[in-house]
């Protein structure tokens, strides 16, 4: 197959179709704009309460936990620094001279959601590990005891 312009402009056209920097209906984007507000709120104050609740008691300090705080920690993170200028971006008219803004955009979604999967990955794992080693270790008290 050769390359044509016709070809090459619908493929310029295509890999622009998913940029973080597109422009949508003013109805959807207000809508979406409002949503963003609410979850970024929602989500510091949410995340916050999390890592000061287990940071404040003792009892709480355990190795979930803290799995559980890391967890918090990558979507207060994702919270401060994605959907700020996602919404400066979406809330704006043109986007030109703020595509290295569209670009850090783009990274940080991709890294927050690698982040929270290993972290959700990191959890699963620890958890199996405690299921299947906790009736282990109460047969062997047991076989120590007799």
């Amino acid at each position: 197959m050769e390359a044509t312009d016709s070809n090459i402009s619908v493929l310029e056209q295509n890999r622009t179709d998913f940029s973080p920097c597109e422009h949508m209906a003013p109805g959807v984007s207000e809508a979406i704009l409002a949503s963003l507000i609410i979850i970024l709120i929602l989500c510091v104050l949410g995340n916050s309460a999390v890592c000061i609740i287990v940071s404040r008691h003792y009892q709480l300090h355990t190795v979930t936990n803290a799995y559980f705080v890391n967890m918090a920690v990558i979507q207060l993170l994702f919270a401060l620094f994605s959907i700020p200028p996602y919404l400066r971006i979406s809330s704006s008219s043109s986007v030109e001279g703020k595509q290295w803004l569209c670009v850090f955009i783009g990274f940080s979604f991709e890294l927050f959601a690698a982040l929270s999967s290993l972290a959700l990955t990191l959890v699963t794992i620890e958890r199996y590990y405690v299921i299947n080693n906790t009736g282990r270790k109460n047969s062997q008290l047991k076989q120590r005891e007799s």
